[in-house]
């Protein structure tokens, strides 16, 4: 005669609660390694890989701005009047001749 806690249900209960009892037990191990003072090395890799990503897309995305932007309306160039010296005559006729002098610098002199 069987009474009401043997038999297969009752081991199939304790089982059951065994098993409950070795997750939380796991659970709570692994609660107390990954506590908020210290990361893991998985955490520190992802930190790093978003930190290096972040700071690319930083240094990377405001080059774009210019390509965006549409050309100015004015040209950044200016025209200056410069006083050149005159031609000399042979110059002026188109005459073709040698535009180099030969100039010989001693030590201590200078060209001014």
């Amino acid at each position: 005669m069987q009474t009401h806690g043997d038999g297969p249900g009752r081991k199939q209960r304790f089982k059951e609660r065994l098993e409950i009892l070795r997750d939380s037990a796991l659970h709570h191990q692994v609660r107390s390694h990954l506590s908020a003072r210290h990361w893991t090395r998985r955490q520190w890799i992802h930190a790093s890989l978003f930190t290096s990503i972040g700071v690319m897309l930083a240094t990377i995305v405001p080059g774009f701005s210019t390509v965006v932007q549409p050309a100015p309306a004015f040209e950044p160039y200016a025209v200056l009047p410069l006083q050149l010296p005159q031609l000399s005559r042979d110059k002026e006729l188109g005459v073709a001749g040698d535009s180099w002098q030969i100039v010989k610098v001693k030590s201590g002199q200078t060209l001014a």
